[in-house]
């Protein structure tokens, strides 16, 4: 199914999502990053070239301040060109990328293991259009095995996705991450939130469900990951809270 530009809403304001039996022929070459902290793998942008991001950063309080995502490693060799590889797939034929990804996908479940099949959404960068949403909202479609987590401070490309296309699958949760450090869960959008904290000392009771990955690494163990937390993949846990590094 053609991705539809979000220029064409006026003339076709509903698009259904595809089904499996639209998958066409793999044209892409995906890579993904394998992390040790989260239980499989996600799939990464530069960080520079968030477009809500961008802004944010420059603002002291903000949770994108000092991004960790700016520094270092992401910044210089492979792990830069690997971001900007796919940043390039992105910004050719949504439909190839969304169709190879469903291609990429169906052939790891063979070998996946149950507790092994949640994907997360960019640990560095975020969402670039509404139609690269609707195609992530298609891959989730497609793949019902996979649980997939979405953290994004594009409000206002996830509130036209709504008017447009409605409800995300099931198995695709979408977070609205909140703008500043400390600041409260909104349900404006009417999605499960992320929220960062500086402390969770006193954090105020509405930031529930501090990740325990973060709060491992906030007192100093070496061992900071998922371990068998799956509540950001949850919807049911209305907000996450996550400490400031």
């Amino acid at each position: 199914m053609r991705i539809t530009n979000t220029k064409e809403k006026e003339s076709k304001m509903r698009m259904e999502l595809v089904t499996v039996d639209d998958v066409k022929a793999n044209k892409i070459t995906i890579k993904t990053s394998q992390t040790t902290k989260m239980p499989w793998e996600s799939w990464d942008l530069p960080a520079w070239l968030c477009k809500t991001g961008g802004k944010l950063v420059k603002i002291k309080g903000s949770i994108c301040h000092g991004c960790y995502a700016l520094k270092g490693r992401y910044i210089f060799g492979r792990k830069k060109t690997a971001d900007l590889a796919r940043m390039e797939q992105i910004g050719g034929n949504l439909e190839e990328w969304q169709d190879s990804f469903i291609e990429y996908f169906k052939g790891k479940l063979k070998r996946l293991k149950q507790e092994k099949r949640y994907f997360r959404w960019f640990t560095s960068g975020d969402l670039q259009s509404v139609d690269m949403l609707l195609a992530i909202a298609n891959i989730a479609k497609a793949v019902p095995e996979i649980k997939f987590w979405l953290p994004s401070k594009e409000h206002g490309m996830i509130r036209e996705y709504q008017s447009l296309y409605g409800e995300f699958p099931d198995n695709l949760i979408v977070r609205a991450s909140m703008f500043m450090v400390d600041q409260v869960p909104s349900s404006g959008l009417g999605l499960p939130t992320s929220t960062v904290i500086s402390t969770p000392v006193n954090a105020d009771i509405r930031h529930e469900n501090v990740c325990p990955a973060s709060l491992r690494s906030f007192t100093g163990e070496s061992e900071a990951n998922c371990q068998d937390c799956r509540k950001c993949w949850d919807k049911d846990y209305k907000n996450v809270a996550y400490i400031y590094h």
